[in-house]
């Protein structure tokens, strides 16, 4: 154990030292990070479409495109006059209302790429973009770019073959290389600063933004050195590298923990705790894999006359979330959200302000927490993730996680305490499809669905209670208010 204490020791005053002297000539400023658009897919999609295109404000005519087809795509087929005229496409549509990330069109080519940085492969998505850009173009290929260069999942590829119909590319190697290059061509000076803080962002994705990679040649080669300089201190090393994903693992586990803690304060309204962590953590990064770890407080929709339930989610998939998503008994994403569940949502303002739509339907709404310190837990070698080994950053990281789960929790507990007071009673009645809703029809039915409606009930209207009827979805919903 002393060896490995001792190599940590070395390796960490190594690191310190370079730190020191990387504070005196880092630049922090980076206008992507400023204005919080470098996690945002769709932005940095358009900004990178922006660059390909040879009429493109940043004035440097074809020469990025040429730069990208060469030696990103591999393409050698086009010609100089296809390149000077050629177009560049962000969120091309398709059918099926589908959109390709980016399109290239050159001439009689079409090169579709699919960008993924942190959102999931759809069903059949590469392979319906393959068929589609075949039809325009018989010796087409479709890419698929992500942060580390893999495959698109077996059901987006279906049978697509590697390297033939489908090739990854990666920002990690393929676009800083690529745009390391154009920085390398271009003299203008603004052009210049602005690409080198798009690949400043890039590299914030992947692996490589770690202190070793910013360590100068000679800041290398001495802590190699060190390593180097007996068998026990390189096998302490490669212990500790292959101990690494397990601290990962368990400090996955410690925020989870944490904001369980934080949750017992709300165990007074009832919500039962279903966590799917444990084993999720492992699975998150000895296999590399999405497994969505998660805390889930199941809520009971029987107080609006609905058989289901909700969970509060809390989760992480690269960075932690939470939301309202459809509840089946288990992390099951086949359940989908329903209409007259999201309508419950939206009429009792269960929502949150700024909160977003997941496009795949299993979220009736999601919102990261503590966004202002937005850790990664994929993509780990960065300040943000190495702060969470701080003590005290780690606390003030779970204060702001809790801080926003608070701003919700307190509306909500508010929320079904009210219901629970007023006991709603809501129940779906009668006139469906068939019905004409043709007004005079309409109301005949209506009277005839209310007075059974109070016969069968024994209601009396007074002071104390309210009468409410709404139509969705050619159903209509009719409660009281006791």
């Amino acid at each position: 154990m002393d060896t490995f204490t001792n190599l940590l020791k070395k390796a960490s005053k190594y690191i310190t030292e370079y730190q020191s002297v990387n504070e005196i000539r880092k630049n922090d400023f980076n206008i992507f990070r400023i204005e919080r658009i470098d996690n945002k897919e769709v932005l940095m999609c358009r900004f990178l479409r922006e660059l390909l295109d040879p009429k493109g404000s940043h004035g440097q005519g074809d020469t990025f495109l040429k730069l990208f087809i060469e030696n990103v795509l591999n393409y050698s087929r086009i010609g100089d006059s296809d390149y000077s005229n050629a177009s560049v496409v962000a969120e091309y549509p398709i059918d099926g209302l589908r959109r390709i990330d980016l399109c290239i069109i050159a001439g009689r080519k079409f090169i579709p790429i699919e960008v993924k940085i942190y959102a999931d492969d759809q069903d059949n998505q590469c392979r319906d973009y393959y068929v589609y850009a075949k039809d325009k173009d018989e010796d087409t290929r479709i890419f698929y770019l992500t942060i580390d260069g893999h495959e698109p999942s077996e059901s987006s590829k279906g049978e697509l073959r590697p390297n033939e119909q489908l090739c990854c590319i990666s920002f990690e190697s393929d676009i800083s290389n690529w745009l390391k290059s154009c920085i390398d061509l271009t003299e203008n000076a603004d052009v210049k600063s602005i690409l080198r803080q798009y690949l400043d962002v890039i590299q914030g994705w992947s692996k490589r933004e770690g202190t070793w990679n910013k360590m100068s040649e000679k800041e290398q080669k001495d802590l190699v050195k060190e390593i180097s300089k007996s068998s026990a201190l390189f096998n302490a090393a490669s212990t500790i590298e292959q101990a690494i994903k397990y601290v990962k693992i368990e400090k996955m586990k410690e925020v989870f923990r944490a904001i369980e803690k934080h949750m017992e304060r709300y165990s007074d309204m009832g919500l039962k705790l279903v966590t799917l962590y444990e084993d999720q953590t492992k699975e998150f990064y000895e296999n590399n894999r999405r497994s969505w770890p998660s805390l889930n407080y199941i809520i009971p929709l029987s107080k609006w006359g609905i058989d289901k339930n909700i969970s509060f989610r809390i989760e992480i998939e690269w960075k932690i979330y939470m939301g309202l998503t459809p509840w089946s008994g288990c992390n099951n994403w086949d359940v989908h959200k329903e209409d007259i569940i999201q309508r419950i949502i939206d009429d009792n303002d269960l929502s949150l302000a700024g909160a977003h739509e997941k496009e795949n339907g299993n979220w009736y709404w999601w919102k990261y927490l503590n966004e202002e310190t937005a850790v990664n837990f994929r993509y780990t070698n960065n300040d943000e993730y190495y702060s969470l080994y701080d003590e005290e950053d780690f606390a003030k990281y779970i204060e702001g996680i809790c801080s926003d789960i608070d701003s919700y929790f307190g509306k909500l507990k508010h929320i079904l305490e009210v219901c629970c007071d007023k006991k709603i009673l809501k129940d779906s009645i009668g006139i469906r499809g068939s019905y004409s809703w043709r007004r005079p029809f309409f109301r005949t039915g209506f009277d005839a669905v209310l007075r059974e409606f109070w016969k069968a009930g024994n209601y009396r209207c007074n002071s104390s209670c309210s009468f409410k009827y709404s139509f969705w979805k050619n159903h209509c919903y009719i409660g009281v208010l006791l």
